[in-house]
């Protein structure tokens, strides 16, 4: 019972790493876009960070 205790506990770190890691992609991939844009239209990253983050509230949640 303690073994299979202890492979539950590393599978949910494990689950967690992987999570962690992706959304450290996502926001990176999601910042440099941001980047882009803001060189592209001259645009305030904080104001287009939070009209994405509005924008993206029905997927949220």
């Amino acid at each position: 019972a303690g073994h299979s205790t202890g492979a539950v506990v590393g599978l949910g770190i494990i689950i967690l790493v992987v999570v962690f890691v992706v959304t450290g992609i996502g926001v990176f991939i999601f910042r440099k876009s941001q980047r882009r844009n803001q060189n592209r239209h001259g645009i305030n990253q904080n104001e287009a960070f939070n009209e994405d983050l509005s924008a993206m509230e029905p997927f949220l949640g």
